[in-house]
């Protein structure tokens, strides 16, 4: 037993286990911790990141190094195929609890608003985003029309009792007082309001992987929920559970991503609520995800090991979770780098460990000994045959 940074999100205790210790890389002049600590509760269960990053921090990492106003993959507000069909699930387990098609809807921490707008596109006609990303706002208002303001979850920009349906997708996981912000849920919801509440599912981390430690290394992720954790949390702080349910959501053709949802009705007194009590299938699924991802992991390991000892140029192609979770910890870092790659034009404004990220018409000008080691698990078959398009000469890896 150990004590945390930071207390449990939940109880508010102090003292936990440790389930993991991991460094990462990313981005320089990230504000991020490298180092991700998961821990346990040893007094309710709940599984966290231990940090000493504050509210304000994570605020700053939010509006300022996010790429959620890019065109990133499923899940960032876009308007893919993957996420309509995230949507319409969405809005199948909400549809019920929402009185009318006119009734004040406010995605908070809406991102590029693509719920939003598919909420618009099913007739609904009040609606409002709210994000702490000046990218994010000004898209909703220019390109899609949508009424949006800045602001954070700690301070939403709207009157007391003004909201009809308050909708947190995807936010949760990523804020460090949760108390402060369903504080702040209950001030702007109307009497008998609702809240509606998705996130991933911690306990399906091991039945679903993507690539090594993918669940970790989104390190914004700081709290690991289920769906009793959840529940108790929400309860607490003036809400009464209605319903709550599981979800898959396609990240990629045959990648699939684990959801819980929840509807909590506003009270306006607070309901008699069994408290905060310990539950053990988070913290054991969890200890099991780690465990299966240190079998997973061991074979890449060698893998890049044989390409360091070769000291041909690598060029590494993808960066991203998967990039980042598998340059400490299988040693991509050791490997002689000649180029990052991403073709997405705002990760090629930053660098890694002082190496600038270029696009991928690098690879015209690799030489016929190097490696290209990619590390997208989404896009790996696109990237091979690009590579093939091109001719390209020498060893590629796949380490996704």
């Amino acid at each position: 037993m150990n004590s945390a940074k930071r207390p449990c999100p939940l109880c508010g205790k102090q003292a936990v286990e440790t389930l993991a210790d991991l460094e990462f890389g990313d981005f320089d002049g990230t504000t991020l911790d490298r180092r991700t600590r998961v821990v346990a509760c040893v007094f309710c269960g709940q599984v966290y990141n231990d940090s000493n990053m504050t509210s304000a921090s994570l605020e700053g990492y939010y509006r300022d190094e996010t790429l959620y106003a890019a065109e990133m993959g499923v899940g960032s507000g876009g308007n893919s195929h993957w996420d309509l069909m995230r949507y319409a699930g969405t809005l199948k387990a909400l549809a019920d609890f929402i009185p009318t098609e006119n009734a004040m809807l406010i995605d908070a921490g809406c991102a590029k608003g693509g719920f939003l707008s598919y909420l618009k596109g099913q007739g609904y006609t009040n609606l409002y985003g709210v994000d702490i990303n000046p990218e994010c706002v000004s898209f909703l208002r220019e390109s899609l029309n949508i009424p949006a303001e800045i602001g954070t979850l700690y301070d939403l920009p709207f009157k007391n009792r003004q909201a009809d349906v308050l909708i947190y997708c995807h936010v949760l996981e990523h804020v460090s007082d949760l108390y402060k912000v369903l504080s702040e849920a209950h001030r702007v919801l109307k009497e008998d309001g609702i809240l509606f509440v998705e996130l991933p599912d911690a306990t399906r981390y091991a039945e679903f992987p993507v690539s090594s430690y993918y669940w970790l290394s989104q390190r914004e992720h700081i709290n690991h929920f289920d769906m009793a954790h959840i529940q108790m949390l929400i309860a607490s702080a003036g809400f009464e559970p209605v319903t709550n349910g599981t979800m898959l959501m396609n990240i990629s053709t045959d990648v699939l991503s684990p959801l819980i949802y929840m509807v909590f009705r506003k009270c306006p007194h607070s309901p008699p609520t069994p408290g905060i009590h310990f539950q053990g299938e988070l913290r054991e699924a969890v200890r099991n995800y780690i465990t299966t991802e240190e079998t997973l992991i061991a074979p890449l390991c060698r893998q890049v090991e044989t390409i360091v000892t070769s000291r041909r140029p690598v060029y590494i192609w993808g960066i991203g979770l998967e990039f980042f979770s598998l340059y400490v910890q299988a040693g991509l870092n050791r490997c002689t780098i000649k180029k990052f790659v991403d073709k997405n034009p705002h990760k090629q404004k930053r660098s890694v460990d002082g190496i600038p990220i270029h696009g991928p018409e690098s690879f015209k000008e690799a030489p016929s000994d190097s490696v290209v080691i990619i590390t997208s698990a989404l896009h790996a078959k696109t990237m091979q045959q690009y590579l093939h398009d091109i001719g390209f000469g020498g060893k590629v890896f796949v380490l996704a």
